[in-house]
């Protein structure tokens, strides 16, 4: 539904060039959802055996979990930075504009920056769905579209760069997403005392 909103809202005044890099490069998080290798949806099936057996263990499953994926996030992170800082976007995206090459260039940054945090908050979903508490996060994921299309709205309104509709739409739902994690602390359901015992688990 976002999505629909910020094409609406961004077509009019990106052009024709700039509308598609900002799809091209917004797109890419479905596209590289598989770089998490997996682990969100394992954490979700340990999550739901665990809750039922120690809640113990369960504080060991999500504190492992959460840091692995921590661990994970700062790797691709780094990989993707260095892939976009380096990366010809020009003759990629078979840009003509010469102008566009620098904002391209920031987008792709911003883009690795917000990805690298998006693996770690779906993490973060994925526990909630583990402990058959999937409507906390799907509140979490409204709250994100919703302030997502507000920020979309004001962005186009002021006819801000890729970098910043990035920022707008996807920065908002991994935002509000990782707040998730402190829902966890505030149970007592992540604790950092054991926390490389808990990785190797």
């Amino acid at each position: 539904m976002l999505m629909i909103i910020s094409v609406s809202l961004t077509m009019p005044y990106l052009g024709v060039e700039r509308f598609g890099i900002w799809m091209t490069i917004s797109s890419l998080v479905a596209v590289l959802s598989f770089l998490d290798l997996g682990i969100g949806n394992a954490l979700t099936n340990r999550v739901a055996q665990t809750a039922i057996r120690s809640q113990y263990e369960l504080q060991e499953v999500i504190t492992g979990g959460l840091a692995i994926l921590t661990l994970l996030s700062i790797g691709i992170g780094g990989a993707l930075l260095i892939i976009a800082a380096n990366t010809p976007w020009e003759t990629l995206l078979k840009v003509s504009d010469p102008s566009l090459f620098p904002e391209i260039k920031a987008a792709g940054i911003c883009f690795s920056i917000l990805f690298a945090i998006s693996i770690f908050s779906v993490g973060c979903q994925k526990i909630f769905l583990g402990l058959q508490q999937a409507y906390i996060s799907h509140i979490f994921s409204a709250i994100g579209c919703i302030i997502g299309g507000i920020l979309c709205w004001i962005a186009a309104r002021n006819q801000a760069s890729i970098t910043w509709l990035l920022m707008a739409v996807l920065g908002s739902q991994v935002a509000i997403n990782s707040l998730l994690f402190f829902i966890l602390v505030y149970r007592g359901q992540f604790k950092a005392q054991h926390l490389f015992k808990c990785i190797r688990q």
